[in-house]
């Protein structure tokens, strides 16, 4: 399955959630924002997909060296 992290970004603007308004500036110029709330998201979005059993394709995430670095420190990205 593909993962569209933009749509769970979009959620969380829309549903006005304490992540959403702080991206929300950022999404609308689409400019980057890394946080350690963005990467908490995506590991969510992810764990959701996990759950379907399916093979996941991500595209352009992570972008930073911090954002895989959390991302391994979840275990989803090896050592």
């Amino acid at each position: 399955s593909f993962l569209n992290f933009g749509k769970y970004i979009a959620r969380e603007i829309e549903e006005n959630s304490d992540i959403g308004k702080e991206v929300a500036p950022f999404y609308k110029d689409k400019r980057l924002l890394i946080t350690e709330n963005i990467t908490d998201l995506f590991c969510e979005a992810y764990d959701g997909c996990l759950k379907n059993g399916k093979d996941i394709w991500v595209e352009r995430f992570p972008k930073t060296r911090l954002q895989a670095l959390n991302m391994r420190k979840k275990k989803i990205l090896p050592s």
